[in-house]
């Protein structure tokens, strides 16, 4: 005969991996979600930043004296930016975060590409010049010049600590809501219908056995304690029989 321990088991465990597969999906959906709406923050944020830098350079073109290039350097250290300044051929002439004349052309990059279309110009990805990855932010020095100055602005991940948790850890939490979720089930199982079921198929045997003086208590669920009620009138419909039988 089948345990009640393997057809709980075999119950609570489709519905364990059931529960963790929602609740890690879930997880996972709402991480990326966050995180999306975080760069996209971060990309607003940086819009507004760019829009500040044109106003201290207009004019300046593929040149920047002394005075600018400190007030840039000490703008982007203060508010935790990258700023890049790109020339009409794709030449870096300035950047805050290395040598720009080491640098490949940037004509080729997304948001520079984008910003010389009229295009919205941001973009997410690993930076090839910091080994890092970034939220950019491009647009021209002057509108009117598609093939002029570009000034970019990025937010490299150095500075995204505080906004990162691992995806990891979302669905390790997924995972024990899941069995925590199980455990209640399997508590809330055991005590209103596997261990009253139990309890119920004992007495039955008994009965079985020719004890009808036995009676299944009402325990569990409602289904059972109306069905223990029912054996336990046939049990004494059956025990006064016999008791008439013997007297006959």
């Amino acid at each position: 005969l089948m345990t009640p321990r393997p057809f709980l088991l075999r119950l609570l465990l489709p519905f364990a991996v059931i529960m963790a597969l929602i609740v890690g999906v879930c997880g996972a959906a709402i991480y990326w979600a966050g995180q999306r709406a975080v760069r996209v923050e971060q990309i607003r944020e940086l819009d507004n930043l760019t829009a500040l830098m044109r106003q201290w350079i207009a004019g300046s073109g593929e040149t920047i004296a002394p005075q600018q290039e400190a007030q840039l350097r000490s703008a982007a250290d203060a508010l935790q930016t990258r700023v890049t300044l790109i020339g009409g051929d794709g030449r870096v002439f300035f950047d805050t975060f290395g040598a720009a004349a080491a640098m490949e052309n940037h004509n080729e990059r997304p948001e520079v590409r984008a910003a010389r279309a009229g295009r919205a110009a941001s973009d997410v990805r690993r930076s090839r010049t910091i080994r890092e990855g970034s939220v950019y932010v491009a647009k021209l020095l002057d509108p009117q010049q598609p093939n002029g100055t570009v000034v970019r602005l990025s937010y490299p991940q150095r500075y995204w600590a505080d906004l990162r948790t691992p995806a990891w850890t979302v669905l390790a939490a997924g995972v024990v809501c899941a069995l925590l979720a199980t455990a209640v089930l399997a508590g809330l199982l055991l005590r209103q219908w596997v261990n009253p079921v139990r309890e119920l198929a004992a007495a039955a045997e008994r009965m079985a056995a020719g004890e009808w003086d036995v009676r299944a208590e009402p325990r569990g669920a409602e289904d059972l304690r109306l069905f223990s009620g029912r054996l336990n009138v046939v049990a004494q419909q059956a025990q006064k029989q016999l008791a008439d039988l013997r007297d006959q």
